[in-house]
């Protein structure tokens, strides 16, 4: 985060208001210390997020969407083997929130896999709410069973948000690529009425996820009748973040599915952030439709060249002393190449530019199952690993302090555009 917009920021009284009802007194008094520490270039605080991932990579679903279905089986079968052998234990995460930096507010148990399929889960949220810290589990639900959605519920957790993707079955098999549509629906009945029945329906949230792709985009409506139907407080909505181009929504798609998520969100009796997200789309429907554009021309460039070459190889092969004389005349640009483009010059990609507020080297960090701490999940850099040190002397630790440097000198990593990061401001603004 650059100074000007932190001062940018100090002088919008709006957001200081907004801030201080979100997170009470105290956590707005750590949120401005976090904040201003970006222009130290350095923390005196931990963070206030910290995410945790049981199951790097074992899971009992097969969603198309997910990064696990690009590797190779071998790759996965491996990386599931390591979670089940190598994978911190629920006495190792005790440990490593007892050698938390100060300041921390909230866990998220999230996964690369299914987080519930660790054995010492529950155990894992005991450890979380015993020191009175926020609880965000992220599940697909399937395994959240009579047992653990009591235990949740005992436990006063706060908040279990449940990826569905889906209103129907049919739907839920093609983008889970699992039968088990009924089995949750269940689970998620049970989970309300147990909440219910101990009046915690305020203490322990519960939302369900979808994310928008092309196998879903038209049951739009059904999600909304699914999470009023199973009793979830809240539906969230989010766009497909594409693994493979191929799984990238058109602007036609695009166009579709805010259609729909804003006639759900006018006519559904449960709130979401569809209306966000319609907002958000107008601008992704325009730079899909650059990129569509860029690829459009690109495509042209291309086939132009192969032409080109097509017919050298022809005029070599018939007559190669006449090949250079006949290249000037017979090798016309087709009809194919628009008129505009210099078919010898390559369409440059369209740049990216990352946010230049990015905080997660100050309010946030991510623990994999091994216990390798990255500064997010899309990182590839590791700070330290909690079995060797405590998370207190990785935060404040050398390699830490010199990516917050990068950080805030607009130097970011690699990985930030290659996976269009668009993370825009502190986590907790």
């Amino acid at each position: 985060m650059s100074k000007a917009s932190l001062l940018q920021f100090l002088f919008q009284p709006g957001e200081i208001v907004r801030g201080l009802r979100r997170l009470g007194g105290k956590g707005a008094a750590l949120h401005a210390v976090r904040r201003a520490s970006t222009s130290l270039e350095r923390t005196v605080l931990g963070p206030a997020q910290v995410r945790i991932n049981p199951m790097g990579a074992l899971c009992n679903h097969h969603c198309p969407m997910c990064w696990l279905q690009v590797l190779p089986p071998g790759e996965r079968k491996r990386l599931g083997k390591e979670d089940r052998e190598l994978g911190m234990t629920a006495a190792e995460y005790e440990s490593l929130f007892a050698g938390m930096a100060g300041g921390l507010t909230e866990v998220n148990v999230v996964g690369g896999g299914e987080p519930l399929l660790h054995p010492g889960v529950i155990d894992i949220f005991a450890s979380i709410k015993r020191r009175k810290l926020r609880g965000y589990l992220i599940s697909n639900g399937t395994l959240l069973d009579a047992d653990k959605a009591a235990a949740l519920v005992d436990l006063n957790w706060d908040r279990t948000r449940i990826s569905t993707h889906a209103g129907d079955a049919e739907t839920y098999q093609k983008v889970q690529g699992v039968k088990l549509f009924d089995r949750l629906r269940e689970n998620l009945v049970t989970f309300d009425r147990l909440r219910r029945e101990q009046g915690k329906l305020k203490v322990c949230q519960f939302h369900v996820h979808h994310v928008i792709q092309r196998e879903n985009i038209e049951t739009i409506p059904s999600m909304f009748t699914f999470a009023l139907e199973v009793g979830a407080d809240h539906v969230i909505f989010e766009i497909v973040f594409p693994i493979n181009p191929g799984m990238r929504l058109t602007v036609a798609e695009l166009e579709r599915a805010r259609e729909l998520l804003g006639q759900g969100a006018a006519a559904a009796a449960i709130s979401s952030n569809a209306v966000e997200i319609v907002a958000g789309l107008s601008r992704e429907i325009i730079e899909t439709g650059d990129e569509e554009r860029h690829a459009a021309e690109q495509a042209a460039v291309e086939r132009h060249a192969a032409e080109q070459a097509a017919v050298a190889a022809l005029v070599t092969a018939t007559d190669p002393a006449s090949a250079p004389e006949a290249l000037t005349t017979s090798a016309a640009p087709s009809s194919s190449a628009p008129p505009e483009l210099n078919p010898a010059v390559s369409v440059p990609d369209a740049p990216y530019r990352p946010a230049n507020r990015c905080s997660v080297g100050f309010d946030s960090a991510f623990i994999t199952a091994l216990g390798d701490v990255l500064p997010c999940c899309f990182s590839n850099e590791v700070m330290g690993n909690v079995r060797e040190q405590s998370f207190k002397q990785i935060w404040y630790g050398e390699a830490y302090t010199l990516f917050r440097k990068r950080l805030i000198n607009g130097d970011f990593a690699e990985y930030c555009s290659n996976v269009r990061c668009k993370l825009t401001s502190f986590l907790h603004d």
